[in-house]
């Protein structure tokens, strides 16, 4: 199950009705480098947090973010 703050930045940053936890940047088209960069600024400004350059490349996926941020105590 997604965090419903996490599932309502996705949401909106993806434009779609939904997300699942197994969505990911190969499954999602309009999620590309531009958009990636987007949804990191919104995950910072949320969660008022500062992801690490190492970190951004590795959160690809919903699930990844998901553990990052309950790995960071966010969720």
């Amino acid at each position: 199950m997604i965090d419903s703050t996490l599932k309502k930045i996705l949401i909106e940053a993806f434009s779609q009705s939904s997300v699942c936890i197994n969505d990911s940047i190969d499954t999602i088209d309009e999620w590309d480098s531009m958009l990636h960069m987007e949804l990191i600024i919104a995950l910072e400004k949320s969660y008022s947090i500062r992801v690490e350059p190492e970190d951004i490349v590795m959160l690809t996926s919903v699930k990844s973010i998901q553990d990052y941020l309950n790995s960071k105590g966010l969720l």
